[in-house]
């Protein structure tokens, strides 16, 4: 029985000691196994291991090191990585992964040296070898469990290594395809006396067709002091302190292609601006505009970003935009199913839109009338966005000018676009402890942005959604801004100081198509998140490309069905009436036929419609008359045989008002003996029409006008300064004063309270101005006057003045849509 109990206890005793040696030596068996196993082999061809060369490389992690002891003199070291990358996902063409590699250098004592991260963009490069059928890569793994990457290299340098004896190499962060990460380590060696310690015939012939591969007589041709040259300096490999499987796994990595196979590419895109059916190009036609020529390459299929089949026919829409306001104009170039399409159109100064139905490479080229042509192709604008990931909140530090409160903005995007989604973004605005003072959360929409692409990590470009745009008034107590989210948001921030003027350059900076470099100020200064830096090194960034958009256009006003309200100066003030050309492309409206005069031809009858509002039956037209002279002149004027006016001109510009004249076809005869020209209203807006309009004098007494602000949301004020003939620019300043102070958030546009605009003389044409005897001024520059959505319903001041010279103003606002209009008839009865 005590013999039993003996052999029993004796066998618990193995087991348990043949239990621990599986348990510490399993990974190594498990690595080793791994390594040898070659009845899996990925690439179909097993006698790739015939003549491969091999090389052990230690697998990385993202909790563990693998240390690597350091020669006492070192020229410098080597760290070469690839990654894995899962079979399924290496055949991508032009995919890339991203990775990064965590490093320590250490002391003889521990103490750490250097600390720092190394970030790596890869891909997978297939190869086709002369005779192979099918297409490889230059290195592998036995057992295919995953394909390596294209080897990356870090560099070392000697002064990074001084005092370090040890090397500690981890992995920082990896993307979600990539299956590992394997590293070696190598270690420059300058041998100054070769002869003695190597030989050119000791080493491996591949290592010396590698070393003579420069020389144009080949390896075995190579001198004694060539050789010696060669071999003063080598990249020896250093292998990790511990024990195999227990510090660090090691498994080998075979090459068998050499760098003369064909690789694999797919083609690169043409020279030129790529665009598709989900994004659309914009270009600038610069001043004065002239002749256009675009190409339109083809791109074969498949393209790696993109869905789109080529079919055999389509066209490319192209919609041009006019720097002054008028309705787009829509041309189509059809594709001709060659690799190759050109379209050509004499265009005005403005902003092209191309829209493609399938993808293609444009080019495009404004001819001039000397000279070379202009390349219309954009220069491409980035912007760098932060990615607010799940349970990684940003957070935006405000900087306060004394107690004013400091406007904010955010933007927010969705990286994977869903228009059917909504995301939800939480803010906190926090004090100097950290306390909310308030918070609230900001809605996402995902539509997709058709002028704005990101710079993809495995594509060259990546669709995400319109910005959703939100604006503070952060009081003095709001130090900080925390951003939340449950799923990704991709974020950029911007502030503006209270108390800065905004600034800006007439009509250069509303037109896109100016192609100076210098820009005027910006309404908002980029601000970046804390740790910013940080999360750039961690990958947590995404780039942006953004294009000039066309300018947005109200349906209802390009169809004429708009109110124009017209605003007067509080207080003394002086006005002209100026005659301006009407834009021909701007729709008639009813309401404007008693400003518009339609141009006459005097000294012979002509057939005239006159016009009204609906249920008017009468007009009282009236009459311009513009003379060269101030000698006396007379005027006959009658409609359908009947006189209606007679009388002596001796001004030179003049305004006649005619009786009632019943609305409907009249015969008009207007009789002179000294040429004139001669203009009629209530005949609607054709060819060579005027706009009388009244203008306000304006110099460096300031004008001040009551605006009272009827919604809560976005109202525009226009203006037009119209000023003499001049070539020096003119500067208009205006501020705002609010009633009561503006709402702290969320809106989307600010009210700024002081506007300076630098304006340029409009040299396009002349216009006269009415009751004076020669007095012209040119057409003007429209400027814009928004107050935003932070302002309340409620009576505003403002004033204009300008800091030298004189000119006229005129304010206006366009408010889409036709007002309500109540009239009272009183009908008359025979008694």
């Amino acid at each position: 029985m005590i013999r039993f109990l003996g052999h029993l206890l004796g066998g618990l005793l193995f087991l348990s000691l043949l239990a621990g040696a599986v348990w510490l030596w399993w990974p190594w068996l498990e690595n080793a196994w791994r390594t040898l196993d070659t009845g899996r082999m990925v690439q179909s061809d097993p006698d790739r291991l015939i003549g491969a060369a091999s090389s052990a490389v230690y697998l990385l992690d993202v909790d563990h090191w693998v240390e690597f002891p350091l020669p006492g003199q070192s020229g410098g070291l080597k760290v070469v990585s690839n990654a894995g990358i899962e079979p399924a996902q290496a055949t991508q063409p032009e995919a890339e992964w991203l990775y990064a590699l965590h490093y320590q250098l250490l002391d003889s004592s521990g103490r750490i040296l250097r600390d720092s991260l190394y970030h790596h963009r890869t891909q997978v490069s297939w190869y086709r070898p002369p005779g192979s059928t099918q297409p490889l890569t230059a290195a592998f793994y036995p057992d295919g469990h995953s394909v390596p990457a294209d080897g990356r290299l870090l560099l070392i340098d000697p002064a990074e290594l001084v005092g370090a004896t040890r090397l500690r190499l981890g992995l920082a962060n990896q993307a979600p395809s990539v299956t590992e990460v394997v590293a070696r380590v190598y270690t420059r060696e300058h041998l100054f006396a070769p002869a003695t310690t190597f030989r050119w015939n000791r080493i491996p012939r591949r290592q010396r067709d590698a070393l003579g591969r420069a020389s144009v007589h080949g390896p075995e041709l190579l001198g004694e002091s060539e050789q010696v040259n060669l071999l003063r300096q080598r990249w020896n490999p250093l292998g990790p302190a511990g024990v195999a499987g227990r510090d660090y796994r090691r498994q080998r990595l075979y090459t068998a292609l050499d760098i003369e196979a064909e690789p694999l590419r797919v083609s690169l895109l043409p020279a030129g601006l790529y665009i598709d059916r989900a994004l659309r190009a914009t270009l600038p036609i610069a001043e004065p505009g002239g002749w256009v020529t675009l190409e339109f390459v083809e791109i074969p299929p498949p393209l790696p970003h993109s869905d789109n089949t080529i079919p055999t026919a389509g066209d490319v829409e192209l919609i041009w935009h006019n720097v002054q306001p008028g309705p787009p104009v829509t041309y189509r170039a059809p594709l001709n199913g060659l690799s190759t399409t050109l379209w050509s159109e004499k265009l005005k100064a403005g902003l092209l839109e191309v829209v493609a139905p399938r993808p293609l490479v444009i080019r495009a080229t404004q001819h001039q009338t000397t000279g070379p042509g202009l390349d219309l192709l954009p220069e491409p604008v980035y912007l760098r966005l932060y990615r607010l990931e799940p349970a990684q909140p940003l957070e935006f530090a405000i900087a306060h000018v004394g107690d004013q409160p400091t406007l904010w903005r955010v933007d927010l995007r969705l990286a994977v676009p869903d228009p059917a989604a909504t995301t939800t973004v939480r803010y906190e605005l926090l004090d100097q402890q950290g306390t909310a003072l308030r918070q609230g959360t900001l809605a996402v929409a995902g539509t997709t942005a058709p002028y704005d692409r990101l710079i993809g990590q495995t594509t060259p470009f990546e669709q995400v959604s319109e910005p959703a745009t939100q604006s503070f008034s952060l009081p003095a107590t709001v130090v900080r801004v925390r951003l939340s989210a449950s799923s990704p948001v991709l974020v950029n921030a911007y502030t503006r100081p209270p108390d800065l003027r905004r600034e800006l350059r007439i009509p250069e900076d509303y037109q896109p198509t100016e192609r100076e470099k210098v820009r005027g100020q910006p309404v908002w200064f980029p601000v970046l998140p804390l740790a910013a830096q940080e999360r750039t090194r961690n990958g947590q960034t995404a780039l942006l490309v953004v294009q000039n958009r066309p300018p947005q256009r109200d349906p209802e006003i390009l169809a004429g069905r708009y109110d124009w309200e017209d605003y007067y100066p509080a207080g003394p003030w002086r006005g002209r009436y100026v005659l301006n050309p009407r834009d021909p492309l701007a729709p008639p409206r009813d309401s404007a036929l008693a400003t518009v005069f339609q141009p006459l031809t005097a000294g012979t009858p002509t057939q005239v419609e006159l016009l009204n509002l609906p249920g008017r039956l009468t007009v009282e037209p009236s009459l311009l008359v513009l003379r060269d002279t101030d000698q006396p002149d007379t005027a006959h004027i009658s409609i359908d045989g009947q006189p209606l006016f007679s009388s002596i001109l001796t001004l030179r510009r003049s305004q006649l008002r005619l009786p009632p004249v019943p609305v409907g076809s009249h015969t008009l005869l207007v009789q002179t003996t000294r040429p004139a020209r001669w203009f009629m209203n209530f005949l609607g807006g054709g060819s060579g029409s005027l706009t009388r309009r009244l203008a306000y004098r304006l110099d460096q007494q300031p004008l001040e006008f009551a605006y009272a602000k009827t919604s809560a949301g976005v109202e525009v004020l226009s203006g037009v300064l119209q000023m003499p003939a001049s070539r020096q620019r003119i500067r208009l300043r205006a501020t705002v004063a609010t009633p009561s102070a503006t709402l702290p958030g969320p809106f989307t546009h600010p009210t700024l309270h002081e506007w300076r605009y630098d304006i340029r003389p409009d040299e396009r044409d002349t216009v006269p101005v009415l009751d004076t005897p020669t007095e012209q001024v040119g057409v003007g520059q429209r400027f814009f006057l928004p107050l935003g959505d932070d302002a309340p319903p409620g009576n505003y001041r403002i004033r204009f003045w300008l800091e030298e010279g004189g000119g006229y103003l005129t304010l206006y606002r366009v408010i889409a849509g036709l007002p309500a209009v109540l009239e009272l008839f009183g009908e008359e009865t025979q008694r």
